[in-house]
């Protein structure tokens, strides 16, 4: 302050504001003002980035609201005046792993998130790890009021086992089928938008599909896998 106000003394071709006691005080005001408001600016076009110290303590997306745990969990009303909790926590342990292949263990987890109804969902994340703390990634939804069994990662490939209903069976029976569904960590994909219109820049866990329509092995395929029946023989010179 005191360096720019003696540039402006300098250049008044009148009494200075350092001179004069009735112009210094708006003179500061005015400067002051103008340096608030040039800072503000500045603070406003920085990206925020918000990380934590370990996995149990990050921001997450889901279903497109921002859930920030502490110490593993967190609660929030599940609308305006409701007595009602959307409640979440992080299921048995995350297992540290490096995702993005940069040396550094990332954290992979499932999260149960209850919104004050019957149902308990479960959710598939990750908390990405960077010099500054971890970041948080969207949750993909594995199934309501299912029962995890395992998070496995080999090769990259993230696979989580746990146990669903059988089809038409009533969610008042216990799960007993068994079910897997492997993630692959992608740095390209980005998180789903937040409630506040923000995206995140962290990757996403994705899908890795298999056996989907129209998916085959040229090595394995060969024309005597299928039956073929003959229809007509067509000559080069159009005779059938």
């Amino acid at each position: 302050m005191a360096r720019i106000a003696a540039v402006l003394e300098f250049a008044f071709p009148f009494p200075s504001p350092s001179q004069n006691p009735f112009i210094r005080p708006l003179f500061v005001a005015v400067v002051s003002v103008a340096l608030s408001l040039t800072s503000g600016c500045q603070e406003a076009t920085e990206p925020e980035v918000q990380r934590s110290a370990d996995a149990r303590n990050a921001v997450y997306l889901i279903e497109g609201a921002r859930v920030t745990l502490v110490n593993g969990a967190a609660e929030a009303p599940a609308a305006a005046g409701s007595s009602s909790q959307v409640i979440t926590r992080i299921w048995d342990e995350p297992v540290q792993t490096d995702l993005n292949g940069d040396g550094v263990d990332d954290a992979v987890l499932i999260l149960t998130h209850s919104t004050g109804g019957s149902g308990t969902f479960y959710y598939l994340a990750a908390a990405i790890a960077s010099v500054d703390g971890y970041s948080g990634t969207a949750g993909q939804l594995l199934g309501d009021r299912i029962e995890p069994i395992a998070i496995d990662v080999r090769d990259g490939k993230v696979s989580v086992r746990f146990m669903v209903r059988g089809v038409g069976e009533s969610f008042t029976a216990p799960p007993t089928v068994m079910k897997t569904r492997d993630f692959m960590y992608d740095s390209e994909v980005q998180d789903a938008v937040d409630d506040a219109g923000d995206a995140g820049g962290n990757g996403q866990l994705v899908d890795v599909a298999h056996d989907f329509e129209g998916e085959a092995d040229p090595d394995s395929m060969t024309l005597g896998m299928y039956t073929w029946t003959w229809v007509e023989t067509t000559y080069n010179n159009d005779m059938i």
